[in-house]
């Protein structure tokens, strides 16, 4: 018998294996998200695009968690948003060995995009190993309803605050299952 519709299975297969963003922006997350140690991205840095927001964060931070930092940076500054690119120079910028340029960055995200990147400063803030502000704001991106906050519990940048009793109250007042 013939079936009229794909299974989801087959569709994720063929638009996977026809589009490169989709191998770049999904594959990673999906592998990634909560390992502990990096893996390596074979040959698929090159696919990244500065115009796919989702893939170039994604290849940024996997090159970054191999110690490619020098390569991070570069992918860093190629994001389109500037409220993507702030974030990223500070992330990036920290981890290489920069406290200053990421501070510059930081400071300057949080002048000209607190509105609508509060959740993208927690992450710096926690990435930084500052655990009091980034509290205070995932609570400010709570209040503004921030977008991000949808993946926190699995934000592996997030896991510096992890230990500390107001991550478990944070989970609850978002509503996370236990």
């Amino acid at each position: 018998m013939t079936r009229l519709f794909p299974s989801a299975d087959e569709r994720w297969n063929r638009t996977r294996s026809r589009s490169p963003a989709m191998r770049i922006s999904h594959e990673p997350a999906r592998r990634w998200a909560g390992s502990p140690k990096p893996r390596r991205l074979s040959g698929r840095r090159s696919n990244c695009r500065p115009s796919r927001r989702r893939a170039t964060a994604c290849c940024r931070s996997v090159v970054a968690d191999q110690g490619r930092l020098d390569e991070a940076l570069s992918i860093a500054k190629m994001e389109p948003a500037q409220w993507a690119r702030l974030f990223a120079l500070s992330v990036v910028h920290f981890r290489a060995g920069r406290p200053e340029e990421s501070a510059e960055a930081l400071r300057r995200l949080t002048e000209t995009m607190a509105d609508h990147a509060a959740y993208q400063i927690a992450v710096t803030h926690a990435v930084r190993g500052e655990v009091d502000a980034a509290f205070e704001w995932l609570d400010r991106a709570s209040r503004q309803r921030d977008a991000g906050l949808a993946v926190m519990r699995t934000h592996s940048q997030l896991r510096p605050l992890h230990g500390d009793p107001r991550w478990a109250q944070m989970l609850h007042k978002m509503r996370f299952p236990d």
